[in-house]
């Protein structure tokens, strides 16, 4: 077993809500920057501190709570027409039954994430799961990759992390795992490769086979 421990970004690596999160930060951004975004833009642009991406586009900071107020209300609007990517469920069974441990790390909002699992029937599966109700810094910061590990007694070198963005990588990186990078979430390939992630995964079944 190459591994003891996986763990996971949510949105956009095993959660299928980036275009979602598109459709609003565009209407978000219309309303509060006067800008159209285009889906290529967003893509190669968005970093996973959203406040920082607010800034860059103008909106000023006394505007940040009601700008995410606004995201999370827009959010559960649509969080019926939002699932797991095709094989996400069966491919964190496998490897649940594989004895191998489960970690999710996310700067998502704990209460949303925590119920889509819920939802999905696939918190069970994890050991760990850190989102913001945990920790407060936004990756590259590997804080949220070291708590998981922590919580689940794995040491670094032993797991791995997966995630659909340059910060995911970034995190793994500095937390000291190995790195997995997913071509169908907010980052283009052409984004993530300069990261060096020590895997890049075409299809969500595609990890099992290294593990």
């Amino acid at each position: 077993m190459r591994f003891k421990a996986v763990l996971f970004d949510w949105d956009g690596t095993l959660y299928d809500s980036i275009d979602t999160s598109f459709k609003i930060y565009g209407e978000l951004f219309k309303k509060y920057a006067n800008l159209n975004l285009t889906c290529d833009y967003f893509r190669e642009t968005f970093i996973v501190n959203y406040h920082k991406y607010y800034a860059m586009h103008g909106i000023p900071e006394n505007k940040w709570e009601e700008v995410d107020n606004h995201w999370l209300k827009r959010f559960h609007e649509m969080e019926g027409e939002i699932h797991l990517f095709a094989g996400v469920k069966e491919m964190l069974k496998e490897i649940y039954e594989k004895k191998i441990r489960i970690g999710l790390v996310s700067n998502g909002t704990g209460g949303r994430i925590k119920k889509e699992m819920r939802k999905n029937v696939i918190y069970d599966y994890f050991t760990a799961v850190i989102t913001d109700d945990e920790i407060k810094d936004f990756k590259p910061n590997p804080i949220g990759v070291q708590e998981a590990l922590k919580a689940i007694k794995v040491e670094a070198s032993d797991a791995l992390y997966v995630g659909d963005m340059l910060e995911d990588v970034q995190a793994g990186k500095n937390a000291g795992t190995s790195t997995a990078a997913v071509t169908w979430g907010a980052h283009s390939l052409e984004r993530l490769r300069p990261a060096k992630p020590d895997y890049i995964l075409n299809s969500v079944p595609e990890l099992l086979k290294f593990l």
